[in-house]
């Protein structure tokens, strides 16, 4: 009886759902938050199993950039960030609470990098003008201050 009346209650919000949907009070995209509330659901009720968490934070990052998208008009470097924000969240919800090294931390490896990778094609989409002001006085300033630590240290 309760399998039933769970299936009724996934029935009828798929249908209220879909129809917000089909009137354009909700954006055609978020159908993929359908998916990942029934993947990060799976996860929870089976005994928190990874296999169900990934593609529901993966799903949430889509949908998150789907609606966005649709609304601002980003650019599909926001996509990586998302990606990458999803497997640190993968991280933070699950394997920081496992024991071993390795299989502790392998979501940090592809959620830094995409995150990095963005937040640096973002900063060079957004300040492209900048970048060949900054870079120069960066390095003048490095090297600056390693010929003053140099010159320390032979007196």
């Amino acid at each position: 009886m309760e399998g039933q009346k769970l299936l009724g209650i996934i029935l009828l919000s798929l249908g209220i759902f879909l129809t917000l949907i089909n009137f354009k009070l909700l954006p055609s995209s978020s159908i993929l938050f359908i998916f990942a509330i029934g993947f990060l659901y799976s996860y929870y009720k089976f005994g928190r199993n990874i296999g169900f968490l990934i593609p529901g934070l993966i799903f949430v990052a889509i949908g998150v950039f789907s609606i966005l998208e649709e609304t601002w008009n980003i650019g599909g470097v926001y996509f990586l960030l998302f990606l990458g924000l999803a497997f640190i969240f993968i991280f933070i919800i699950h394997t920081s609470k496992l024991p071993s090294y390795g299989e502790k931390y392998w979501p940090l490896y592809p959620g830094l990098i995409l995150t990095g990778l963005s937040l640096i094609l973002i900063f060079q989409e957004k300040t492209a003008q900048y970048l060949n002001i900054l870079i120069p006085i960066l390095l003048i300033l490095i090297g600056f201050v390693m010929l003053i630590r140099g010159a320390q240290k032979s007196k």
